[in-house]
């Protein structure tokens, strides 16, 4: 059965943060990140453990890892049983 994607509060407002923060300079780059942070999890519905292990995270109980999204930004993530829930950007 495929996992659903659960975005956490905490990743969106980092999302939210960073386009508001990017919109200042460009609208329309900020709209092209927005895009791409939500797009950027489709491949996990598939494969969940695409992403690299997070290294800051390594000590956790649970597995976090990350994807890279426009070369410059991360979308940390962990594989539940029931879901892969987008912890922080």
């Amino acid at each position: 059965m495929e996992k659903g994607i659960k975005w956490m509060p905490f990743a969106i407002d980092c999302i939210d943060r960073i386009c508001l923060f990017l919109a200042e300079k460009s609208p329309s780059a900020a709209d092209r990140l927005d895009t791409a942070f939500y797009e950027a999890v489709t491949p996990l519905l598939t494969f969940p453990e695409a992403g690299q292990p997070e290294p800051v995270l390594e000590k956790e109980e649970e597995e976090y890892r990350y994807l890279v999204v426009e070369h410059h930004y991360k979308l940390i993530y962990c594989v539940k049983s029931d879901c892969i829930e987008i912890v922080a950007a």
